[in-house]
């Protein structure tokens, strides 16, 4: 078994074009070594003391999904965690972020609450995912196709694009920001 933790998406550190450039490059390793490999999950971690389900996680959702692609998406789970900070208040909101999954998915993957260190919930996911039929994710395959770049995958023209254009944003804002100075 070979799990990759990666940053999550909206890192504070890190972009989400680094991020997926992180997990894409791992993945595009591991396809040269062995074209056979297969992922028999994904595990995507919500934190649910954000108070709103914003364009925020929508939009780290629609990469996780175009990363996976429609076949490998059974094969997702989504883990809620930070239940200890907000114990029950969240409940009605959680539960409505899980129908808004399940209509946008086709309720296809499955969410599961993971209370801070349970080891039995984490052992529990991965023996999950391992009974699950393996997988190719979307991205792993568009890898073994020429030129091999994460600009060429599908999940890179959602991603890059949307890179390409917060940077302007943010060169812009800060330009704005000096010339007030001044």
């Amino acid at each position: 078994v070979l799990l990759l933790d990666t940053p999550g998406f909206d890192d504070s550190a890190l972009d989400n074009l680094a991020i997926l450039t992180d997990i894409v490059s791992n993945l595009y390793i591991w396809a040269l070594q062995d074209k056979e490999i297969h992922t028999h999950g994904v595990v995507f971690l919500h934190d649910i003391s954000e108070t709103r389900f914003g364009g925020s996680q929508q939009k780290t959702l629609q990469l996780l999904k175009s990363m996976c692609g429609p076949e490998a998406m059974g094969n997702v789970i989504i883990g809620t965690t930070m239940w200890s900070d907000n114990g029950t208040k969240r409940q009605a909101q959680v539960k409505r972020e899980g129908e808004f999954l399940q209509k946008h998915w086709g309720g296809i993957l499955k969410t599961i609450r993971v209370p801070d260190g349970d080891e039995d919930v984490a052992k529990s996911i991965i023996g999950d995912l391992l009974a699950r039929p393996p997988t190719k994710l979307l991205v792993q395959t568009e890898l073994l196709i020429p030129p091999h770049t994460c600009e060429a995958t599908t999940v890179g023209r959602i991603a890059i694009p949307e890179g390409k254009r917060e940077a302007e944003r943010l060169a812009k804002e800060m330009e704005e920001q000096k010339l007030e100075a001044e």
